[in-house]
């Protein structure tokens, strides 16, 4: 038989029994929360995400290589198609036409009317573009600039020309 300062002892020891089998449950549970966020941590690197929607170029690494942030070849590389840049030339005589009305270049390209394209097949695009750019270097072996026009476009992957408007 016990006394009663023994009996509130024993009952003092079985708290405290339970307090550290309560203790051991919570660690052993906070344990497994953080493995379990190292794991989903650790997968999410099993996944590349590209910051802008677009077309992926070149591959160079097989399913299952390792990479890592520190590796000297890029993964690869995404071309944004939101848009299209048109190279085409222009004569230097029809530049020098252009720049004797006494406007600025960047006024004369903003009178320059919308391009259409003509695809690979003949066919001609939808969508026109508008010029935004002539280079001021005039090409010696030609005799020409270089003029830039941007096109939107509507998922187009192929070759095209542009149709001379003006």
């Amino acid at each position: 038989m016990f006394s009663s300062r023994e009996e509130g002892m024993l009952l003092s020891g079985t708290d405290v029994l339970k307090k550290v089998k309560q203790t051991k449950k919570e660690e052993i549970m906070a344990q497994a929360k953080a493995q379990l966020t190292t794991a989903q941590q650790n997968l999410s690197f099993t996944q590349v995400k590209s910051p802008s929607d677009g077309v992926i170029n070149n591959i160079p690494y097989r399913v299952g290589a390792l990479v890592s942030p520190s590796i000297a070849t890029p993964m690869t590389t995404v071309s944004e198609i939101d848009e299209v840049y048109v190279y085409f030339s222009m004569t230097e005589k029809e530049l020098l036409a252009m720049t004797k009305s006494g406007s600025t270049i960047k006024e004369e390209i903003s009178k320059i009317p919308t391009i259409k394209l003509q695809l690979i097949d003949g066919s001609t695009y939808a969508m026109e573009g508008k010029v935004d750019a002539i280079t001021g270097v005039i090409d010696q072996s030609t005799g020409s600039v270089s003029i830039r026009a941007i096109s939107p476009t509507r998922n187009m992957c192929c070759a095209v020309e542009v149709l001379p408007t003006f």
